[in-house]
């Protein structure tokens, strides 16, 4: 019989916990960006120093862009780990890191590329059992096909995710929801899933949900607002709202959810990037790093309002506000290429 994390003491701890460290990946897709990429490097750059301000980065790099990485960068807090790659979102295709009795493990999922998106994605499969190694951590083969977007922990047993994402057919065809289920349990620590219903409209993850809510602190969940003038964007985040807002934990609390504006003015992306159509800018996907929440900025009406809510969630850090709404024209956002290595 296979030893699992949940036997041998692992949980994933919540993002909150504090850390070690921080992972991200530098961009280096033209296909992802076009003629957006140093764009996209000088975004991932400011959320990278934004970071390091308060905790150690590692940034993995090809060694093609590695110099130009190094240049833009700098060289406080912030080492350059040189790693083949595909694309730049380490949260999804990086490991989930646990802690348990012996110290640091960590669990390598099955990647493939957000249900076969992009055809070229090797290099990214292998990235999370280099950044293992480098960890010093003891590594897990992840029995499903998983992105770190895709789900959000309390550290305390209880995990939010989608049905749109984990159930979808590209991912796991021949697993069900109670499969999953179990699989969640026995290599994170998981007692209880939240299942919400679809992510945000026009999103090529497959409805993730870190752009949709996230745990604050155990019982104590953020959640976008959603676009109240877009009629499926309301739909969804009603439903999804009103699953939060009658879920228990795992400890049998009932969710404390607050509530966060989305963008006020529309947004579409670029012409000639691999995402088209109406983009949605959500706050929700921030990053929480010892001190410091990191949110994304795009010179929208809510910025500052989106700002205030969420620092007000967490009054013994510091909001810091960058301007990513070129890492958007990804996809994505900073939740979405930053990956905690929680501490010891």
């Amino acid at each position: 019989m296979i030893e699992t994390p949940r036997d041998a003491g692992f949980r994933m701890p919540g993002e909150f916990e504090p850390h070690a460290r921080t992972w991200m990946s530098w961009p280096c897709s033209t296909e992802v960006y076009a003629g957006h990429l140093p764009d996209a490097q000088a975004a991932h750059a400011r959320v990278a120093r934004a970071i390091a301000r308060f905790e150690p980065v590692v940034m993995l790099a090809p060694p093609e862009v590695a110099s130009g990485a190094r240049d833009s960068l700098g060289t406080d807090n912030i080492e350059i780990l040189e790693v083949p790659l595909n694309d730049s979102w380490l949260r999804d295709n990086g490991p989930s890191f646990l802690t348990g009795p012996d110290g640091l493990a960590a669990v390598d999922w099955g990647f493939n590329a957000w249900g076969w998106l992009n055809e070229d994605y090797g290099d990214d499969a292998k990235a999370a059992r280099r950044v293992i190694a480098e960890a010093g951590a003891r590594r897990y083969a992840g029995p499903l096909i998983l992105e770190g977007g895709g789900i959000h922990v309390d550290g305390e047993g209880t995990l939010i995710t989608t049905e749109q994402c984990l159930l979808n057919r590209n991912r796991n065809p021949h697993l069900d929801k109670a499969d999953i289920e179990t699989f969640l349990g026995e290599y994170l620590g998981i007692d209880t899933v939240i299942w919400l219903t679809e992510g945000v409209e026009n999103d090529c993850t497959d409805g993730h949900v870190d752009g949709i809510c996230c745990f604050a602190a155990p019982g104590v969940v953020l959640a976008g607002s959603g676009d109240l003038t877009n009629p499926d964007a309301r739909r969804r985040t009603e439903r999804n709202l009103e699953i939060l807002k009658s879920s228990t934990d795992a400890r049998g609390r009932p969710l404390k959810v607050i509530e966060v504006p989305e963008n006020a003015e529309p947004a579409t992306y670029p012409p000639g990037l691999q995402s088209s159509g109406h983009m949605s800018l959500t706050y929700i996907n921030f990053y929480i790093c010892n001190g410091a929440v990191i949110v994304p900025q795009y010179g929208d009406p809510n910025d500052t309002l989106a700002a205030e809510i969420i620092a007000a969630a967490f009054p013994d850090r510091e909001t810091v506000q960058v301007d990513s709404r070129t890492v958007a024209f990804g996809g994505g956002n900073i939740h979405c290429i930053t990956q905690q290595e929680p501490a010891l």
